[in-house]
């Protein structure tokens, strides 16, 4: 069954891994050495899909002052090379699921 049709059956368990890109600056070096250590954790797990989060400074959001400094990501690091290999983005699959709330 693929990803979207288990999204859309509430019968179905749907296992997703989470990362986050390597921060914007980082060596070369280590974010090949991330990508590579991500890449075997995920061969080894029988997942749905993976989650490349996107984070964004969000200082709009709210007026509290934020845990930690935010640091941008590189989107276009070898680590979310990676991630798809394991499973490729989902893109248009994911139309129709149902949004949360």
């Amino acid at each position: 069954m693929d990803l979207k049709s288990k999204l859309l059956d509430p019968a179905q368990t749907v296992l997703l891994y989470g990362t986050t890109p390597p921060r914007l600056g980082t060596p070369d070096e280590q974010v090949s050495a991330a990508a590579g250590k991500l890449a075997a954790r995920l061969a080894a797990l029988p997942l749905d899909g993976v989650v490349v989060y996107d984070i964004q400074d969000e200082t709009g959001r709210t007026q509290l002052p934020r845990p930690f400094p935010f640091m941008r990501t590189d989107r276009s690091a070898p680590v979310l090379d990676a991630a798809h290999a394991k499973h490729p983005p989902a893109g248009d699959h994911l139309q129709g699921a149902r949004q949360p709330g």
